[in-house]
Formats: C-alpha cells, structure tokens, sequence
C-alpha cells in the first residue's frame, strides 16, 4: 500500500516538477537568444530589462537573426501547458466544489490548455 501512496504523490507534485521544469528551460533558452530588444534591436543576447519572454517564441530575433533560443523556449510552453493541465485536472478533486463546478473547472482548464498547444504549433508553422 505504501508504493501506492508514493505513487499518488508523484502525480500530485508533477505540476510542480513541471513548471520548475518551465523555469530552467525558459532560463536556458535565454542564454541562446541572438539579441535585439525593443530599446536597442543591436544588443547582445537576451535582456531581462528590455525583452519580454515571448520574444524568445519568435523565429527571428529583435536584430533580424535566426532566432536559436525559440526550439527550446517552445518545448518549455508546451511542457507549461501540459502541467497546467494535469493541474487544472487536479486541483478540483481537492476542493469541497460540488461536482459540477469541479467538472467545469477540470474542461475549461484542459481546454485552455490544449488551445494554448495548439496556438504553439500555430506559431512554428508560419
């Protein structure tokens, strides 16, 4: 019974795991970024002060360069939108909500989620 119980627990921490996850990634794949920022499109690397994250999303960098930071800034939203899904998945069935408002919570949160995914993929594509 003990093994079931660590079980549960690892799925319960993984929204945790994964936005920590989020972090390190979106942290790493600023250190790829080409440069460019709003307030000088000829600076060097990413800018905690003058770019903003999504930034980090776009195929070419602010200064006009193949963005390289965007495959793994990618790959830390879509692991964003899968932990808040499992999330949104979770969080109700702790919750003193009736089942109808838990059941709500549940759909929407996926369904923002996977509408996000989807928005991702939209992104690559153009």
């Amino acid at each position: 019974m003990a093994k079931q119980t660590g079980i549960k627990h690892f799925w319960i921490l993984i929204p945790i795991y994964g936005a920590i996850l989020f972090l390190f990634l979106y942290f790493i794949s600023t250190l790829y970024y080409p440069g460019g920022s709003q307030a000088d499109k000829n600076s060097f690397g990413f800018s905690w002060i003058h770019n903003y994250w999504c930034n980090l999303l776009n195929d070419n960098a602010i200064n006009g360069q193949s963005n390289t930071a965007q495959p793994i800034a990618l790959t830390a939203m879509f692991i964003l939108c899968v932990t808040l899904t499992l999330f949104w998945v979770q969080f109700p069935m702790f919750t003193s909500l009736n089942k109808a408002y838990k059941l709500t919570i549940q759909i929407s949160g996926s369904l923002a989620m996977l509408i996000g995914t989807f928005y991702l993929q939209s992104t690559t594509m153009t």
